[in-house]
C-alpha cells in the first residue's frame, strides 16, 4: 500500500516544540480512497505518539505500560497499530471506551475532597495487545520517512 499522507497532524510541543507547525497531506493520487485517508490519519497519530514517547524516553522517562482508552478502542487495528509503533504491548482496561471519562470523574471526586487513595487503585485490564511483527515490517519505511520529515521540519 502506498502511503498518501504526511503523518504529522500538528506541531505539538513534544518532540519538537513547534506548536505553530501545520499538518499537510502529501502524495495524493487518483487511487486514494476515503479509507486510505482515514488509515493515513491513524498511522500519523500513532507515529506522532511514538515520537513523543521516544522524546520522553530520551530524557529518562521510562513508561512501564500503556493503557489505551476512548472511542478508538473500538478498533482492533488502532490498538495493534499503537502497540506496534511503540514496540510494547498496550492494555485496554475494562470499559476502555469510557475509561478516560471515568478517570476524570475520579479526579473530580478527589478535588471535591474524597480520599486521594482512590486514585491509586489500578484499573482491571480487559485485554492486552502485543506488537505485530508483520505490521512492524510494513511500517518500518514509513516510520523512517516520518523521522526524516520531523528532522527536516516536516
Amino acid at each position: 500500500m502506498r502511503q498518501c499522507s504526511l503523518p504529522c497532524l500538528n506541531g505539538i510541543s513534544t518532540p519538537l516544540n513547534r506548536p505553530e507547525a501545520l499538518g499537510r497531506i502529501e502524495g495524493l493520487h487518483p487511487g486514494v480512497t476515503p479509507a486510505a485517508l482515514g488509515y493515513a490519519t491513524m498511522e500519523g497519530v500513532a507515529l506522532q505518539f511514538a515520537a513523543c514517547v521516544a522524546a520522553k524516553r530520551a530524557v529518562g522517562v521510562r513508561p512501564e505500560r500503556f493503557l489505551v482508552v476512548g472511542g478508538g478502542t473500538r478498533s482492533a487495528l488502532w490498538s495493534r497499530l499503537l502497540a506496534t509503533v511503540l514496540d510494547q504491548p498496550v492494555s485496554l482496561p475494562e470499559g476502555a471506551v469510557m475509561a478516560g471519562s471515568a478517570e476524570a470523574a475520579r479526579l473530580a471526586l478527589v478535588a471535591a475532597r474524597h480520599d486521594i487513595a482512590m486514585l491509586s487503585r489500578p484499573r482491571d485490564i480487559h485485554t492486552t495487545v502485543d506488537p505485530d511483527p508483520v505490521l512492524a515490517q510494513i511500517l518500518a519505511p514509513r516510520t523512517a520517512r516520518f523521522g526524516m520529515l520531523l528532522a527536516a521540519g516536516g
